[in-house]
């Protein structure tokens, strides 16, 4: 098995970005920037020092310190008003101020507590309202309501984050989403962080309203009501203003990086990303857990159960350990996450099913989801589920549609690959791939196998890459000498 050269030299080419890679494949980039001009005949610097660590899938955040609304348990509660911090237009209507419920309504004018939802439009209270997740919801008591007003005019959004939100009376999770105002273009976006149960068709939308309404119910956009696959992690669906009393609806818009915490100098981790087992896939009867650094955390608990809101879970402490072998396991059906922890708090993450099975089954590919900036640099780490101690190969099936793979040495990138198949060189399955200079959802996608010698070929995996915009850093501090002036950001 052979993959073509097409004559492409790699050189590194020595620069400001320094890019270099965690124990796990998670990309670190450190760049310094060193911007000089002249004004009035005095040289002032301006140094920008950024730091991002990439999550193997959750979308790269900027974390602010949000405004308390709510911290721990409550249930129908309404607060506000709160400012907006300019000026809002929703349905031709002028706002400024907003209200906030515990049970997943952002208002205008008033507020409403109200957990019955009801199809949008309706006459009925409450209406002026933006619906993110609208049910009989409370709010858990690692949880809470935050919001903040970032950037700067005319290009400042607000945004109202419910973090780990629950059912009354059950089941107790439900995950993070928040609202997204945007001055000047007026879009609201919905976006859903994390869907904790990923096999209950409540935790989707199964009982809720997702939408707009007008001031007094005769208008609205009805995203969803009772739909049981209405959201998913990591979804973000936008609406933007159009002629007339509606919205333009786009329900795969690009997923905005921001993330609101009670703590700036040790926020709550980020959201721990399951790899391995695959989502509902034939292990043994003795499996090997693995999960991806989340960012901030300090330590980790592994949970199985026989059910699906991991009810009666066994719990695992890990420590810092990004792995855990677990054998003797009775044949069944399992449930399993892993939550992360620090000293602020306590963040959940998706639960997966996986069946358990003697003897053990075939290598499975292990499918991910990785977000990307444009044109950086990720290493990839394809990995497998099942089968026996022999040594396995990954094969490359398809290429991406835009960017580009090359084979994994000593950290460095090495040939394209440039036609499939293609074996990958790298004993432990890595991968790299350079992210082109556009974004979007979907483009970086291509697909692996894996093949053993007792099985032969296994069914193809996919890697999802999406690749998103460089964030735009906000001012955190100045600081002034007779002669410089020292800018400290956010990233």
């Amino acid at each position: 098995m052979r993959c073509d050269r097409n004559g492409i030299t790699i050189q590194k080419i020595p620069g400001i970005i320094d890019k270099s890679y965690n124990r796990n494949g998670n990309q670190n980039n450190f760049i310094t920037s060193i911007i000089s001009f002249t004004m009035k005949n005095a040289i002032i610097s301006v140094f920008l020092f950024t730091a991002c660590i990439f999550t193997l899938a959750q979308p790269p955040e900027t974390t602010y310190l949000g405004n308390i609304t709510k911290l721990g348990y409550a249930d129908d509660d309404c607060y506000g008003p709160f400012d907006i911090g300019f000026d809002f237009t929703f349905f031709d209507n002028v706002y400024n101020q907003f209200y906030i419920n515990s049970n997943g309504q952002i208002l205008f004018e008033k507020c409403s507590d109200s957990p019955i939802n009801v199809e949008i439009p309706s006459t009925d209270e409450p209406n002026n309202f933006i619906a993110p997740f609208w049910d009989d919801l409370v709010i858990d008591s690692y949880g809470s309501i935050l919001y903040k007003t970032i950037g700067a005019a005319p290009n400042r959004k607000l945004i109202v984050q419910f973090k780990n939100m629950g059912f009354y009376p059950s089941p107790p999770t439900l995950g993070t989403f928040s609202v997204i105002l945007y001055e000047g273009t007026n879009v609201i976006q919905m976006q859903y962080r994390l869907i904790v149960l990923s096999y209950s068709a409540k935790a989707h939308g199964g009982d809720a309203t997702i939408g707009l309404e007008n001031s007094d119910g005769t208008a609205g956009v009805q995203y969803a009501y009772h739909n049981t696959a209405a959201v998913n992690s990591e979804q973000a669906i936008s609406f933007t203003p159009a002629s007339g009393p509606t919205y333009i609806v786009n329900s795969n818009a690009m997923y905005d990086g921001v993330y609101l915490t009670t703590n700036i100098s040790k926020p709550e981790p980020g959201i721990t990303k399951l790899i391995n087992p695959p989502p509902a896939v034939l292990t043994g009867t003795e499996v090997l857990f693995e999960w991806a650094d989340a960012q901030s955390a300090e330590s980790y608990t592994l949970f199985i159960s026989t059910d699906p809101g991991l009810i009666g879970a066994t719990r695992y402490p890990a420590g810092s350990d990004n792995s855990i072998i677990i054998p003797g396991l009775v044949p069944g059906t399992y449930y399993w996450g892993v939550f992360a922890s620090n000293s602020t708090g306590i963040t959940w993450c998706e639960i997966r099913r996986f069946f358990a099975i003697e003897p053990p089954p075939c290598p499975t590919p292990v499918p991910q989801t990785i977000y990307i900036q444009k044109s950086a640099n990720k290493i990839i780490k394809l990995g497998y589920s099942g089968g026996n101690s022999d040594p396995k190969l990954a094969i490359i099936t398809s290429l991406p549609s835009d960017g580009i793979l090359f084979q994994y040495e000593d950290g460095n990138p090495q040939e394209p690959i440039t036609s499939v198949p293609c074996q990958v060189i790298d004993p432990e399955m890595r991968v790299i791939y350079t992210a082109p200079d556009i974004t979007g959802n979907d483009i970086g996608n291509f697909k692996h196998i894996i093949n053993d010698e007792l099985c032969g070929d296994s069914q193809e995996g996919l890697i999802t890459i999406h690749v998103i915009p460089v964030p735009i850093p906000n001012v955190l501090c100045l600081g002034k000498s007779t002669d410089y002036i020292e800018i400290l950001f956010d990233i």
